[in-house]
């Protein structure tokens, strides 16, 4: 089996830690060293598999005495390893935190099943939802539960088009921040993580408007390797009435239809939002959460 060894990110080889998140069967662009950057402030660390075959990163929330907390970074939903691994893999990465770690969860590749995770880890299956765009626009739309395409037929079409990053935080510090509880740090980080996926051609900021102009909904969706993410999304007032985040991914979906890639709804373990997402006809591919 090839070495384990864990790096502090100083130490860390940016490029050769990027082309092994690069290789990653899943798409995401968690693992890029400028999303781990932006997520975390810069507070990260991480776990190399052989000659950068493969990497974990590694968010923490700092020191606290000579001991580390180790958790999911904002607005992140899974966490690696990213790169040329297999589950038999897993044991060793964990062998090789270090030993000053005294909190640790975070959730991990969809590609790990509970059979990986070693003993005396507690972990459980966490919701995500994907649809596969290949299809024309008619088969996907044919895909949706009926409800949704009566509620789609009922409002009509609305306007798709870019947003700014303050556009898009706007509307979702206002009015999904107070539903779960952000502080201003988590919108400072989110700022972040958008012109960072903007400055390296990753992420799309997204808004919708009605017919007379009403702003409706808004989106942020970072993307890689024909995966997009269905991250910071928001509707307005006038959306909740109007069925604003509906139209909006029917917009997204209608935009890329066609296309060799996939909608990651991401998530969710909320039954009523889950049932939302499900009304447009995604799989489910769960993912681990690992203490």
């Amino acid at each position: 089996m090839a070495g384990v060894h864990y790096l502090p990110r100083q130490e860390i080889d940016r490029n050769r830690w990027d082309a092994a998140a690069a290789t990653d069967a899943t798409g995401l662009p968690y693992g890029f060293c400028w999303w781990l950057d932006a997520a975390t402030q810069g507070r990260w660390d991480g776990i190399v598999l052989g000659d950068y075959q493969a990497v974990w990163p590694l968010p923490n929330t700092g020191y606290f005495g000579r001991f580390t907390r180790v958790q999911r970074a904002v607005f992140t939903q899974q966490s690696g390893p990213f790169g040329i691994f297999s589950g038999a893999d897993l044991p060793a990465m964990f062998n090789a935190l270090p030993k000053r770690i005294n909190s640790f969860a975070l959730p991990i590749s969809e590609r790990l099943a509970l059979t990986d995770v070693p003993t005396g880890r507690q972990a459980h299956y966490r919701t995500n939802l994907l649809l596969d765009l290949s299809p024309g626009v008619d088969e996907l739309t044919a895909g949706y539960a009926s409800g949704l395409r009566r509620k789609l037929r009922k409002h009509g079409p609305a306007h798709l088009e870019s947003a700014t990053v303050e556009e898009v935080m706007d509307v979702y510090q206002h009015v999904v921040g107070p539903k779960v509880g952000l502080r201003k740090k988590h919108f400072t980080r989110g700022r972040a993580l958008m012109n960072a996926a903007l400055d390296n051609n990753a992420g799309l900021c997204v808004k919708l408007t009605d017919d007379d102009g009403t702003l409706l909904a808004t989106n942020f969706l970072p993307h890689y390797g024909g995966r997009l993410i269905n991250l910071l999304p928001a509707s307005t007032p006038a959306g909740y009435r109007r069925e604003g985040m509906a139209r909006l991914l029917h917009g997204i979906i209608t935009a890329h239809a066609g296309e060799d890639g996939l909608l990651d709804f991401e998530g969710s373990d909320v039954p009523g939002i889950a049932t939302f997402f499900r009304q447009f006809g995604p799989v489910e591919r769960p993912y681990l959460s690992v203490e």
